[in-house]
């Protein structure tokens, strides 16, 4: 289990999922905070604190603002984490 904000969803039902704010579009979905970090160039905890406060923060990776959100996996969320790790080659 999670602990923290998150206490009733299961680690392995679960995904990160970073949009851009401004466009209001899905830029990527990541299995957890750790492969989310490593492509963003930002450590875990920093963007789990982010998520747990809803602030934006900007990512050279994409060279602009993003959101990260953190919430249960929906139909259809392993193929797109598929497609973006494909996509960052990690």
């Amino acid at each position: 289990m999670v602990k923290g904000l998150f206490t009733e969803l299961i680690a392995e039902d679960t995904c990160v999922k970073v949009y851009d704010p401004a466009n209001k579009m899905l830029l990527g979905v990541f299995p957890n905070f750790t492969r989310a970090g490593k492509i963003l160039n930002l450590t875990p905890r920093f963007l789990q604190n982010k998520t747990e406060t809803k602030k934006r923060v900007y990512s050279e990776y994409y060279k602009k603002e993003i959101a990260i959100r953190y919430g249960a996996m929906k139909e259809g969320d392993k193929e797109l984490i598929d497609k973006t790790l494909k996509n960052k080659k990690l």
